[in-house]
């Protein structure tokens, strides 16, 4: 039985520059899947939280409206479809916003991570873009798909011309990997759950 919770705080330097925290989380739950979306804004930018809010949303709308199957993505081609399905549905849903509130799209990005596990199939289907992480959390040793450099000081996100490039989509087999669970993470708990650049 798979078991969930979100939790979304400031961090110490968001309370000491009083800056506000741009993380947005969405989990949802059907009879066949959880989905968990976490999305980080871009600190820099000042609509980051709006671009990080619709992201949430419209991945875990995109899995929560018609099934995955392993094997559609199991090749290239099928993970590719994926891969530029999300990232078009993303931008296309922050364009769409910046347009209803008057924002310019330059103001807004975001990071990207999900976990849509298919409880009744036994896999699940990871995505990573920018620097938050996802631990894959095993019985014998975990793993964790984030970064694959030590710096973060330049990150991918999701309005970045090379965004559908950048996604990194992983489908985990549940049983023959043993996996007991996962954790989305910002990159604000990079020292304390994971090593940055580490598996």
């Amino acid at each position: 039985m798979w078991k969930y919770t979100s939790y979304v705080r400031k961090g110490l330097s968001h309370e000491i520059l009083g800056t506000d925290c741009q993380d947005r989380v969405v989990v949802c739950e059907t009879p066949e899947c959880i989905v968990a979306v976490l999305s980080d804004g871009l600190g820099s930018l000042e609509n980051s939280a709006v671009a990080a809010d619709v992201a949430t949303r419209a991945v875990a709308e995109h899995f929560l409206s018609g099934k995955q199957t392993k094997e559609a993505i199991s090749n290239p081609e099928g993970m590719e479809e994926l891969t530029q399905n999300l990232i078009g549905i993303v931008q296309s849903q922050i364009g769409e916003k910046a347009t209803e509130l008057e924002l310019s799209t330059g103001t807004m990005d975001c990071t990207l991570g999900f976990v849509c596990v298919y409880k009744l199939e036994g896999y699940a289907i990871i995505g990573r873009l920018g620097d938050s992480a996802v631990c894959i959390i095993k019985k014998e040793g975990s793993i964790v798909i984030n970064d694959p450099s030590i710096s973060a000081n330049g990150t991918s996100a999701v309005l970045d011309e090379d965004a559908a490039q950048c996604l990194r989509i992983h489908i985990c087999d549940l049983d023959a990997e043993d996996v007991q669970g996962f954790i989305l993470s910002s990159d604000g708990l990079d020292d304390e759950v994971y090593m940055k650049g580490s598996r």
